[in-house]
């Protein structure tokens, strides 16, 4: 498990040595953290890697074409553009509060941090938070007052939500990671928490899914005349 202290400390080796920048002085949506994520497995769409397809032991299309537009940010350094949907605005605008609510007392270490790295850069995360040394926290602020009352009657976070969680404490090596859900539409009881533990059988998955995805990108980008390093160029 890597304290905060180390997580940005490797951060700054690891951006400074590829990009020239400090990764742990950027933030979230700017220029640099595009730059940082371009070709990477990251844990909003790690689930189109491990979803199956309808017929068994085939995987879900979703895989193949979230392979070409790695592959396509590889060979461009570039990510598109961000689409700024009122959803995606509404969620950034009530973020900030969300996560004053989820620590009223100040008892908890709140640490904001761009983007994490695995080991071999090929994957990363971008937590909304790491909290004190051992936890994460990824917020939702649903469109929808209906969405939000479905978390609060103990509904199940969609799949992807699960997965890009589970995937951020796989990376991260954390202990935990609350999920956090936020409209400040409700008059009461208007911040939801469930607090997710590492899941073993799905660690397992990551461990054979995520190296495989890769072997499978690197041979596509050399076919093509790329290598992933050519990100860096």
């Amino acid at each position: 498990m890597l304290s905060t202290v180390e997580h940005f400390k490797r951060l700054s080796e690891q951006t400074l040595d590829k990009f020239g920048f400090d990764g742990g002085e950027v933030e979230q949506g700017s220029t640099e953290w595009h730059k940082m994520r371009a070709g990477l497995i990251t844990g909003s769409r790690v689930h189109d890697i491990i979803k199956q397809g309808r017929k068994k032991g085939t995987y879900s299309a979703g895989r193949e074409k979230y392979m070409e537009q790695l592959i396509a940010q590889v060979c461009t350094g570039l990510l598109p553009d961000e689409i700024t949907a009122k959803q995606m605005q509404w969620g950034k605008d009530n973020e900030p509060k969300a996560r004053e609510l989820y620590n009223p007392f100040g008892d908890k270490r709140i640490t904001e941090i761009a983007f994490i790295y695995s080991d071999d850069m090929r994957c990363g995360v971008s937590p909304d938070s790491l909290v004190n040394d051992n936890g994460g926290l990824e917020i939702k602020c649903p469109w929808t007052t209906e969405q939000y009352v479905n978390q609060l009657l103990g509904g199940e976070p969609k799949p992807e939500y699960l997965t890009q969680i589970q995937f951020s404490l796989w990376l991260t090596k954390r202990e935990y990671w609350d999920f956090v859900n936020f409209d400040p539409r409700m008059k009461k009881k208007n911040i939801h928490k469930v607090t997710h533990e590492p899941d073993l059988e799905l660690f397992s998955v990551f461990d054979e899914e995520i190296p495989k995805f890769i072997s499978e990108m690197d041979e596509k980008l050399s076919s093509i005349g790329f290598t992933f390093n050519d990100i860096y160029k």
